[in-house]
């Protein structure tokens, strides 16, 4: 690091610090924040804040005379004291661009002690400040709920929405402090953040919350709104529900559901590591997880937000993200491993083998329709949610990395290994190399090579079937396959089933680790087939054929084509027009009317149908070329045997092109003038399957249509009696 340029120059006072502040410099400042005790009074009419945080600092340099923080810039500094004295400051831009991205809006605020301080002193700073955070919520693009609404942090008389990213508060990059806060508000408001409620005490008109985190956090969240608390306790948690009036009466099912999880998690982890967690209902459109509570948006909570995929993965993440934290380089496993503990390995100890086959499938859809070969990058390089390709790398890879390891290991070492770093790293920052020494001395394995392979490296292997054969030999049936992956090999450990008539089945386990490798073993008779990784335990890319069509194939595909109907009338025509002018604005895709599409977009894109047989005239072309088992005609359609004629039935559906290799061809459309109308804006959540049908707005029944797994499955041919 240099000295090499003056910043700042406060009342003839110079101050001299880092002219880049670079990476090394955000990691390792000259102190170390331990510790905020903030007073705070917020009136949100005026949108102000007042505060005080006394400041406990350590000194982190060999010898240290400057300091500096982040504070937001539309806060004013009244004071900072030291030892009962008045301290200078100096106001600069932060000059290094990874530090204007982790402290966006905010001043760097640099001071001189008057005395050099030692290595390991401990210092204390009082900051006086205050001012106006007025950042409306504004609402964010995009097809799917990748983020919530955007702000920076407000004040307001809809809400209070105050995040670490705010700077609403002094704070260093490198910290993790711990906090108490004392906040007074108005009457008929509640205000929540991290850690256990010490108090609430009402003076007048104003009402007191103390709060107390004695673990260390990156960053503190405040938030307060007129809401209405219930509390339920759990074996030492506290569980509360912050909801709106009109949400009240969801609240005993929130709590149900967030006791549910505390406990499945507790006895899989160890102890749940805060002595509270809440539900809280955030006046704008939201989904954050947050040390000790969650913060949804109204609309989210209206929706019943308790699946394991959603309240489930905001608990999980108390344990992992919360108190474990990722490293202070991004290097962010938590959301990969969150994933996979709630949004997976919940529903597969709920639901069974076959619920879990199908939940990895998704997965490896997810990544296959995001990510086209060569776009990835490697998984230690994923930060945060900002696209799709980020959350099908961190996700979804992420989550089956970890499942590939847990198949590895066996479920005694993977879940100690969780536990080892829960119990050894809580309250501190932990990277990937964290992670694989915490499961190298669970398991006493070497693990160097599958970090290096699924963690440092970018790719998804690609491996198929090669030549079977079998043959009887004097001692049994001699199988032998070969197994051929294209691209750069993977080292796999690549799941073969063989099935026998009658149904026994066998799982055999062979290792991989070139493009093409031969195995042989004998069984005492002939298996009736064998199929590789038949329910998908591997990270892999899969193949066009092998995945169910559905409507994401065609939105994501590299040009699709939305095919409008020129018979529509009414809110049809209006609903068909706003999901086409939705897909247009995220997407690369052309908008045609059903007259105007050529035979040479039919013949090389992707299409999505939008109207019934008699609104788009394009259905003459495609209705009598439509899979075995869907048939549609004037007022009807007809799917799996069962004829839906109801003028509230609406169905999505999708089928592999009948003109173009490799494409898919999705449709959607009702049977009465407002079958469609409620489903134009929910359209998208139902595009990972085949078909879904609906009835007056409502799923009745979603399926997939069979797929061809022939580069993956081999039958032996069976001996006529």
């Amino acid at each position: 690091m240099k000295l090499t340029r003056v910043l700042a120059v406060y009342s003839s006072l110079l101050i001299l610090i880092l002219a880049d502040l670079g990476h090394a410099a955000m990691v390792d400042p000259p102190f170390k924040i331990i510790q905020h005790a903030l007073t705070v009074e917020i009136t949100p009419a005026a949108h102000t804040v007042k505060a005080q945080d006394r400041l406990r600092l350590v000194v982190r340099a060999e010898a240290a005379k400057q300091g500096y923080f982040f504070l937001n810039k539309n806060l004013k500094i009244n004071s900072i004291i030291y030892n009962g004295g008045k301290l200078k400051h100096g106001l600069t831009e932060p000059a290094d661009s990874e530090l204007r991205g982790t402290f966006p809006a905010s001043w760097l605020v640099t001071v001189e002690f008057p005395e050099t301080l030692s290595r390991g002193e401990e210092v204390q700073l009082v900051v006086t400040y205050q001012g106006v955070i007025y950042d409306p919520p504004k609402s964010s693009p995009g097809l799917r709920f990748l983020v919530g609404s955007i702000t920076s942090g407000v004040i307001s008389e809809a809400g209070v929405y105050l995040a670490g990213t705010t700077n609403w508060y002094p704070d260093l990059p490198s910290s993790l402090a711990r906090f108490s806060i004392r906040v007074t508000a108005p009457r008929g408001w509640e205000v929540i953040t991290q850690g256990e409620l010490e108090e609430r005490v009402q003076s007048g008109d104003r009402l007191r919350w103390s709060w107390r985190s004695n673990i260390g956090t990156d960053s503190l969240t405040l938030v307060a709104g007129r809401l209405q608390l219930v509390r339920k306790r759990l074996a030492g948690v506290d569980i509360y529900t912050y909801f709106q009036p009109q949400n009240m009466a969801l609240s005993a099912r929130y709590l149900e559901a967030a006791a549910e999880y505390i406990r499945f998690y507790s006895n899989l982890l160890g102890p749940f590591p805060f002595s509270k967690f809440a539900i809280v209902e955030n006046f704008f459109p939201s989904g954050y997880g947050l040390p000790s509570f969650t913060l949804l948006g109204g609309g989210v909570v209206e929706r019943l937000y308790i699946q394991p995929y959603s309240l489930g993965h905001e608990i999980v993440h108390n344990w992992f993200g919360n108190y474990v934290f990722i490293s202070q380089d991004g290097q962010n496993w938590a959301e990969g491993l969150t994933t996979y503990l709630a949004n997976y390995f919940y529903r597969e100890q709920k639901e069974g083998k076959q619920a879990a086959a199908l939940l990895r499938r998704r997965m490896l859809q997810e990544f296959y329709t995001y990510i086209r070969p060569g776009q990835d990058y490697p998984l230690e390089r994923f930060v945060q949610k900002r696209n799709i390709t980020d959350q099908a790398i961190g996700y979804q890879k992420g989550a089956m990395v970890f499942h590939m390891l847990r198949r590895m290991l066996g479920d005694e070492a993977f879940f100690q290994g969780l536990r080892v770093l829960l119990s050894e790293r809580g309250g501190t920052r932990v990277g990937w190399q964290g992670l694989q020494n915490a499961f190298e001395r669970a398991s006493g394995i070497d693990l160097d090579w599958f970090f290096h392979q699924w963690v440092k490296s970018p790719g998804a292997p690609r491996i198929r079937l090669g030549r079977v054969k079998g043959r009887r030999e004097p001692d049994g049936f001699l199988i032998t396959i070969n197994l051929v992956q294209e691209g750069r090999p993977f080292r796999l450990n690549v799941p073969v089933v063989m099935e026998w008539p009658g149904g026994r089945k066998e799982v055999v386990v062979l290792p991989v680790k070139s493009a093409r490798e031969r195995f042989e073993f004998i069984r005492a008779a002939a298996p009736r087939k064998l199929a590789i990784d038949p329910d998908f335990e591997l990270f892999r890319r899969l193949e066009f054929e092998e995945i169910p069509p559905n409507l994401n194939l065609v939105i994501y595909d590299d040009h699709p084509v939305i095919v409008l109907p020129s018979h529509a009338q009414g809110m049809n025509k209006l609903a068909y027009q706003q999901i086409a002018d939705r897909i247009r604005k995220n997407r690369k895709a052309k908008v045609v009317l059903d007259r105007e599409l050529t035979r040479s977009e039919l013949a090389a894109n992707s299409l999505l149908i939008l109207g019934s047989a008699e609104e788009n005239a394009l259905w003459k072309r495609v209705k009598d070329r439509l899979p075995a088992g869907i048939e549609l005609g004037p007022g009807f359609f007809r799917l799996d045997e069962e004829t839906y004629q109801d003028a509230g039935h609406a169905l999505l559906v999708s089928f592999k092109s009948p003109f173009a290799a490799n494409k898919i061809v999705s449709a959607f459309f009702g049977l009465g003038e407002n079958s469609i109308s409620r489903l134009a804006r929910l359209l998208f959540y139902y595009g990972w399957q085949s078909y879904t049908v609906f009835k007056d707005g409502k799923v009745v029944k979603r399926g997939d249509l069979p797929v061809n797994r022939a580069s993956f499955e081999y039958e032996f041919k069976r001996k006529k009696p």
